[in-house]
């Protein structure tokens, strides 16, 4: 937040606004939360298309929540229908813009001023690689391939390069073949290691977005109703520097 601006709370919006926000906070978070439950339980394609199908509903939300705040705060209100925070249709539906919108804000260069922590943070909503490749699936799905079996049936190309889960495995399995370097490859206990290493990242990942999103907004990144919206939903839950540990870990590149 800029020196001088007005800073708004819940109270200074009209009721169905602000019921509207907190609705969006409460499933943006719900949404995640409950991608890593089926992620955990993920043991064939369709269970793994719904994990997909949340997660990548709970980060359009909560990007567009964030981008709408730090609108209202920028410019005293929420843009009309003549302004466009991100396109309509299924574009609507990029994450990887969304997220390319809301890690350009001055807000966070400020954000990531405030401690080394902050600025971790920061740096890996805007640089971790696993991170920006799960956003890439996630808008191939969103974009292209959330019907994509049904487009397949009604006449459309099988074009497995485009098959957000054979994405998925695709970088789960880059993950996987890593884990296994230098090791030896044919031991069963080896094997099961690189694999539940691979799951195991991958949530850590996310874990740590949804942190980064939730402290960020308990710091007053997207002024008070950022931080009440913290306070009301389950992403008070996640305010804790989940991110310390796993930068010991050398997580955050």
């Amino acid at each position: 937040m800029g020196k001088g601006k007005k800073t708004y709370s819940l109270s200074d919006l009209d009721l169905k606004k602000a019921s509207a926000l907190i609705d969006e906070a409460s499933t943006s978070i719900e949404l995640l939360v409950t991608s890593l439950e089926k992620l955990k339980k993920a043991h064939d394609d369709s269970i793994l298309h719904l994990s997909i199908l949340l997660l990548s509903l709970g980060y359009e939300r909560i990007l567009k929540s964030l981008l709408l705040l730090n609108y209202l705060n920028e410019n005293g209100d929420f843009p009309n229908k003549d302004v466009k925070l991100w396109k309509m249709g299924k574009h609507g539906h990029n994450i990887v813009e969304l997220h390319k919108k809301l890690v350009s804000l001055p807000v966070l260069n400020e954000y990531a001023k405030k401690c080394p922590l902050c600025a971790e943070e920061v740096k890996f909503i805007r640089r971790n690689e696993l991170f920006l490749n799960i956003l890439k699936v996630l808008t191939n799905f969103g974009v292209d391939g959330r019907y994509y079996n049904l487009n397949y049936l009604l006449g459309d190309e099988k074009d497995y390069e485009n098959d957000p889960i054979e994405q998925w495995h695709e970088t789960r399995n880059e993950i996987f073949i890593s884990s296994l370097d230098n090791s030896n490859s044919h031991d069963l206990k080896v094997i099961e290691n690189a694999e539940r290493n691979a799951d195991e990242k991958i949530e850590e990942t996310i874990k740590i977005s949804i942190g980064v999103f939730a402290r960020m907004m308990l710091n007053n990144c997207f002024g008070d109703i950022g931080k009440q919206l913290v306070m009301i939903g389950r992403y008070h839950n996640w305010t804790k520097p989940l991110a310390e540990n796993l930068v010991k870990r050398d997580s955050i590149k």
